[in-house]
């Protein structure tokens, strides 16, 4: 969490913020939850918040691989970013419901990205990632708008599906790569029972 989040302020690509105390709490809780996992890589996207979750993990897998993968950064929300979520509620309504819930993914925000965007930036980079590197246990810390675009895109096959996928700050997502056949089966989705420990 940041303090984006807390004042229910649009956050986005060009809102670099920090983890606030409750973020970092939340980050905190995140790698004690995956302490016993033999995590052999913990990557990122570049945003401070998501770098900074990453080091909670890698606190407790020093011997991991750790780095960032370009790409991943939160969704571009234009000039949008910034500002009250209250404020806009009407046009975000609108945004989704008159346009990419009726299949127009290309609509972007106002100087920002589309759906589609961002699933082909988001997809591409780790894909290529995958490609070019090998683990057996591999975190990956990005954010809300992209996590529910890859689950949507490489899990269901389906970016329409991404906004009825829920992800909780610091929530876990399994998901199992098949090197060979480049596909991904999702196992498990927004858990966050480690936030309540």
């Amino acid at each position: 969490m940041i303090e984006f989040n807390a004042e229910n302020r649009i956050q986005g690509l060009h809102k670099n913020e920090k983890l606030n105390a409750i973020g970092q709490e939340q980050a905190s809780k995140l790698g004690k939850a995956l302490r016993n996992v033999p995590i052999d890589g913990v990557f990122s996207s570049a945003m401070t918040r998501a770098v900074e979750t990453a080091a909670y993990i890698y606190e407790h897998h020093p011997q991991a691989k750790l780095g960032q993968i370009k790409g991943l950064e939160e969704m571009d929300y234009g000039i949008l970013e910034g500002q009250l979520i209250g404020d806009n509620i009407q046009f975000i309504q609108e945004m989704i419901s008159q346009k990419w819930l009726k299949g127009d993914l290309n609509e972007a925000w106002p100087s920002g990205e589309s759906p589609r965007e961002v699933e082909e930036r988001s997809t591409t980079a780790l894909r290529e990632f995958l490609i070019k590197e090998s683990f057996q246990h591999l975190a990956v810390v990005c954010h809300s708008s992209i996590n529910r675009v890859l689950l949507a895109s490489l899990g269901h096959l389906n970016l329409m599906a991404f906004e009825h996928i829920d992800q909780g700050n610091t929530c876990i997502n399994i998901i199992d790569y098949d090197p060979v056949l480049r596909n991904f089966t999702i196992r498990i989705s927004n858990y966050t029972d480690h936030l309540s420990v």
